[in-house]
């Protein structure tokens, strides 16, 4: 059924199949039902009932503002895109609550010009600390809930 809730989550139910958004599920409703699962982990505790079908993961791209300390906030995007930058990055800003093992990927490409960048406290590792002009730079990170830091990958 529309609007069902299961281990406090919402599921989104229709003809049997549900539609389930983020979180953790263990799931066995006693009926037949096939369960799309987007952007989440379905637990082992799934019912012999249950038809697991894995959607695509589609990534959210986000253009950031080019300036000297750009802000990241990855509770809404999973690629950062900066393009355009026309000066010196002297740090970049995180925000939201990354989980773990969460995945980042940030891109930036300079106007022209090759540009420094300084990552800033929220990075680990040694991603690339300078740009090629009219080159996209791709740098890709994996949130460490250890250290709470997006490791450089």
């Amino acid at each position: 059924t529309a609007g069902t809730v299961i281990d406090g989550l919402g599921v989104g139910c229709e003809f049997n199949v549900c539609s389930i958004i983020g979180g953790t599920k263990a799931i066995d409703n006693g009926s037949a039902v096939s369960v799309k699962v987007r952007n989440s982990v379905l637990s082992s505790a799934v019912g012999s009932n249950v038809t697991i079908i894995q959607e695509e993961r589609i990534r959210r791209v986000i253009a950031i503002a080019q300036s000297a300390t750009p802000t990241i906030n990855s509770d809404i995007t999973d690629v950062a895109s900066i393009t355009g930058l026309a000066q010196t990055i002297t740090g970049i800003t995180l925000a939201g609550t990354p989980t773990p093992a969460r995945l980042l990927e940030v891109q930036i490409t300079d106007n022209g010009t090759a540009r420094d960048i300084v990552w800033g406290g929220g990075f680990a590792g040694a991603p690339p600390n300078k740009t090629s002009p009219n080159t996209i730079l791709r740098a890709f990170f994996e949130w460490n809930s250890v250290t709470n830091k997006f490791d450089y990958l």
